[in-house]
């Protein structure tokens, strides 16, 4: 399979460029924190998946990160957006350790092909040029997405980042040592 990884930057992106990317996950499993500081994990079978109208949205995220001085790079397969992943522009954390890691998704089909481990080494490389030591990530509470994230090399927080946590207190908040 011939995959491409380039950069991409904001005059690239539009619209409709996540139109026929398939978010598709089915779920079983989540983690959920505890109180002691843990995970535990809950049967909770369930699909997730983008709507059209979702997927617009992304894009306009996707416009102010790369507004605020972020990164966003993407995966290709016969010119089709199969993957993307993106790093916000500020530094958080009280020692302005951590860049955050806003985006990060593979297309379905093209799952299981290390694409999303070369979209997150790019970002990686690209946090490396910020004054940060740490990508911070809020990440997906499924089992599978925690595997994933664990097989890069991503642990739980050490510090959470108060508004990230807020926003979304039942997913996993992860940091990723450069």
């Amino acid at each position: 399979m011939n995959i491409s990884f380039k950069e991409i930057l904001l005059t690239e992106v539009y619209a409709d460029m996540l139109l026929d990317f398939n978010r598709y996950q089915y779920v079983h499993n989540d983690w959920f924190p505890d109180k002691n500081g843990g995970y535990y994990l809950v049967y909770q079978p369930h699909e997730e998946n983008w709507s059209d109208t979702r997927k617009r949205e992304i894009v306009n995220q996707l416009r102010s990160t790369l507004g605020n001085g972020g990164k966003l790079f993407g995966a290709y397969h016969k010119g089709e957006l199969i993957g993307f992943a993106s790093l916000d522009g500020k530094l958080l954390g009280s020692k302005k350790q951590y860049v955050e890691l806003t985006w990060f998704h593979v297309s379905y089909e093209y799952r299981g092909n290390k694409i999303g481990k070369q979209l997150f080494n790019m970002c990686a490389a690209a946090a490396e040029q910020c004054d940060c030591s740490k990508i911070y990530i809020v990440a997906s509470s499924s089992e599978e997405s925690q595997k994933a994230y664990s097989k890069l090399g991503c642990v739980y927080a050490k510090e959470y980042i108060p508004a990230l946590y807020e926003q979304r207190p039942n997913d996993v908040h992860m940091e990723y040592v450069l």
